[in-house]
């Protein structure tokens, strides 16, 4: 690793940091702080914020965009048109598609996989190897556990589907727990927790037919 001062495309000069074997693409624009760490390659009208960290062999496609104080831990693939928020944190080997917009504070964990056009609102927790189909949207502060996958067009989950502990038996709602419909689920979660006067009436389809997914899922 060593410092380099890094000309923008508008005349600006940034420090940062840049290990062996960086390639950067036409018109990418830096800002201080940025760290590049071995085999990082950036593609054309790629944006980076303030302190912004890519680990070893990170691949950035055309007209990325990433705000500040993003990680981006080893192996990581983003392809062309993706925007991601402020603090953003990707584990290893995370893979995004085209068109994919994740707000601020978002946090997956290692081999996530993300189809194109996902929408991610802000704060939402996916853990490892989670994978989400082409046109996925979740709303802001969703969580999702290990190993979920949902399929393409699913879209407006807007709850936190596997961790909201049951009040009953105590298991995780769809892990292990007890309860095996989205209206037992609704009964069961303790007061406050996505609440049903909280819920739409026209979410409530899109509730039990992701509920009954996701459960069967769970039980394999």
């Amino acid at each position: 690793m060593e410092t380099v001062n890094h000309t923008n495309p508008d005349g600006t000069v940034v420090g940062v940091w840049l290990g062996d074997g960086v390639w950067l693409g036409d018109n990418v624009k830096l800002r201080n702080g940025v760290t590049l760490r071995n085999g990082v390659r950036l593609g054309n009208n790629v944006k980076l914020g303030n302190d912004v960290s890519l680990g070893d062999g990170v691949w950035l496609g055309n007209y990325v965009w990433l705000g500040n104080n993003v990680k981006l831990r080893n192996g990581v693939t983003l392809r062309d048109n993706v925007k991601l928020g402020d603090g953003v944190w990707l584990g290893d080997y995370v893979k995004l598609g085209n068109d994919v917009t994740l707000g601020d504070g978002v946090m997956l964990g290692n081999d996530v996989t993300l189809g194109d056009g996902v929408w991610l609102g802000n704060y939402v927790t996916l853990r490892d190897n989670v994978t989400l189909g082409v046109g996925v949207w979740l709303g802001n502060n969703v969580k999702l556990l290990s190993f979920t996958k949902i399929p393409d067009g699913i879209n407006g989950l807007t709850f936190q589907m596997g961790f909201y502990p049951c009040t009953v038996c105590g298991e995780y709602i769809t892990s292990g727990c007890h309860v095996k419909t989205v209206d037992e689920w609704l009964d069961y979660l303790t007061p406050g927790q996505a609440r049903m006067e909280r819920m739409p009436d026209w979410a409530y389809p899109y509730y039990r037919k992701w509920f009954e997914w996701v459960k069967q899922l769970m039980e394999g």
